[in-house]
């Protein structure tokens, strides 16, 4: 089994929601995320780490509804099967 696959199989353990993750509505579609908010200069980004799958028809369109509140896609990033996507709040 190669590095790839051990992280792949592990991306469900990460992604539990009686553990880490907190259940997201991607484009009216639930999914699991890792909901975080992460330091860049003197302000700190909402970021949600996914499954590359459950995002795979991202765009800067795309909208998440987390704890109620609803972002849109900025950027991401996929790498090894999971998508980091920063997101901006919708107004």
């Amino acid at each position: 089994m190669s590095l790839k696959d051990i992280i792949a199989s592990d991306i469900d353990l990460f992604l539990n929601v009686n553990e880490f993750a907190d259940t997201a509505t991607f484009n009216g579609a639930p999914i699991d995320v890792l909901f975080d908010k992460e330091p860049a200069d003197t302000f700190l980004l909402d970021t949600v780490l996914c499954k590359s799958s459950d995002v795979a028809s991202i765009t800067t369109s795309s909208t998440f509804i987390i704890n109620g509140t609803t972002y849109t896609a900025s950027s991401w990033l996929a790498e090894n099967g999971m998508t980091k996507v920063i997101l901006n709040v919708q107004d």
